[in-house]
């Protein structure tokens, strides 16, 4: 186990704490579809607090979110493969 915990919070939002000694004392908010998995538990190796928002169905707003967590680095990642056939308009609002 490389990562202090793994914790889901819900369905929508995961937490990855990485408490070894070498990782940077950083929190990343990583925000898109489930592709954003595989990218969150690569960063998670070094940095302490990873937070993962698949906003897909998301209803609350993101920049409350942002405010509220206070990461040092926002990323966000999707494949876009079908990036417009299955995310609605709703899914992009930062507001």
């Amino acid at each position: 186990a490389y990562f202090g915990t793994f914790q889901m919070v819900n369905s929508l939002i995961y937490n990855i704490r990485n408490e070894a000694p070498y990782a940077a004392p950083k929190k990343i908010l990583v925000i898109g579809d489930s592709f954003n998995w595989a990218l969150s538990s690569y960063l998670a190796v070094g940095v302490q607090q990873i937070n993962v928002l698949h906003n897909a169905s998301f209803d609350g707003s993101i920049r409350t979110y942002i405010q509220k967590t206070n990461p040092d680095y926002v990323v966000v990642c999707y494949n876009d493969a079908e990036f417009y056939s299955e995310y609605t308009e709703k899914a992009f609002d930062f507001q």
